[in-house]
């Protein structure tokens, strides 16, 4: 079979995999998260680096040797993420990556300060059609950004921008897309309208807010996560966004990952429910909703460390086993990955999941909504015999299921 037929065969089953029926899923993942490099030449001050141990940052680089062993995996990915706690660009292999996931057919992303965008490396990026660029950019002003960027210099990002951006016009390239990415605090919260048309008068496709986390305790304060500031000047950044046309998300982030910790030290494990017995999973469930969930980072995403180590989500720490010296297959479909996959198909939330933004409600209709994607998917994915049987074949045992859990007729 062809690199495009297993690609919709496996986006074929990952839909199936999305109705949230089953704690084993089908497909390969189709978004990969690689962290490529935890060095970095900047200090910004609230990073989380600055508060890290030396053996957590380091300057620790994947190399593509290394990372050779998901090359065959990368032909299945909707989305390849190139980051890391620390400037990508900054490890040697990073065009390497960026060729390796292209050559797979994949989507290739990537962070940056912005001062690693010279024109020799924006020139590569264009030939290489890298899909996406998202460039820091917490400040619409030099004083502001360059305290809060510390070590970045504003007027050479927005002129790197700049000239990225022109270079798309006159080379007449979509590609990269470029998003300004913005961490938000009692520092900058009032700038965000601000930055809003920064990003419009830049010609950036997408600009996205995010909450600060605040490692350091000492710092709770400079959080606006939740508040009505928060509130105020993000609605104050949409109406600016909706009079430019200019594309904008917030995408909510849980701020004080000590808390967390703390909380689940000094509470029970779960919250108990008669009748309930609370899987065993890592981390614990914390909570026990009515209905059924699911996370499509949890069914399909997959998040590797520089050293191989997979870990279950950008919000959950858990090792689930190591990439480069165990089989994906094995790691994806690990007891510890299914348990919590099974947690939630049982309303059994987690700490770290009661309020994601990725946590997704399975209901009947959403369910059924699904299922039917499936059915249309399929009718025209022009998949060969044997492939389009194996889908079919899944499918009607899914509704089997579904029927079960719902109680109606056709279960059987």
């Amino acid at each position: 079979m062809t690199a495009w037929h297993d690609k919709a065969l496996n986006d074929a089953l990952a839909l199936l995999d999305r109705t949230y029926l089953s704690p084993e899923t089908l497909a390969l993942p189709s978004k990969y998260f690689l962290s490529i490099s935890l060095g970095c030449d900047i200090q910004c001050p609230f990073c989380p680096r600055q508060y890290y141990s030396r053996s957590q940052t380091g300057r620790g680089m994947m190399r593509i040797s290394q990372a050779s062993v998901l090359e065959p995996y990368f032909k299945y990915a909707n989305y390849t993420g190139l980051f890391g706690l620390g400037e990508p660009f900054l490890n040697p292999d990073f065009m390497a990556f960026v060729e390796m996931v292209k050559n797979a057919g994949g989507y290739a992303a990537t962070s940056t300060h912005g001062m690693s965008l010279t024109p020799e490396v924006v020139e590569r990026l264009m030939e290489l059609e890298m899909d996406e660029v998202a460039v820091s950019m917490d400040a619409p002003n030099r004083r502001l950004f360059e305290f809060l960027r510390r070590g970045a210099r504003f007027d050479t990002v927005v002129g790197n921008l700049q000239h990225l951006l022109s270079r798309k016009i006159t080379q007449k390239r979509r590609k990269p897309a470029v998003h300004l990415a913005v961490t938000l605090s009692r520092h900058n919260v009032r700038q965000a309208p601000a930055i809003v048309r920064l990003a419009k008068d830049l010609g950036a496709e997408r600009v996205v807010f995010t909450d600060m986390i605040v490692v350091d305790p000492n710092n709770k304060n400079l959080s606006v996560a939740g508040t009505e500031l928060m509130t105020t000047f993000m609605n104050k950044a949409r109406r600016q966004a909706k009079k430019l046309g200019q594309e904008m998300i917030y995408f909510p982030q849980a701020p004080f990952p000590w808390a967390e910790q703390d909380s689940e030290t000094n509470s029970p494990t779960s919250i108990p429910v008669p009748g309930v017995i609370p899987i065993e999973c890592d981390p614990p469930v914390a909570e026990v909703r009515k209905g059924h969930f699911g996370c499509p980072e949890l069914w399909g995403s997959f998040n590797v460390e520089r050293d191989g180590q997979v870990k279950t989500c950008c919000y959950i720490d858990t090792d689930l086993g190591n990439v480069f010296h165990q089989p994906l297959e094995s790691i994806e479909n690990s007891l510890g990955k299914g348990r919590l996959r099974e947690a939630l198909t049982q309303g059994q939330l987690p700490r770290p999941c009661r309020a994601c933004p990725n946590l997704v409600e399975a209901t009947a209709e959403y369910v059924a909504n699904q299922l039917n994607a499936v059915s249309a998917a399929l009718a025209k994915s022009g998949l060969q015999p044997e492939a389009r049987e194996r889908v079919e074949r899944h499918l009607a045992e899914y509704r089997r299921i579904f029927a079960r859990r719902e109680g109606f007729g056709g279960g059987e």
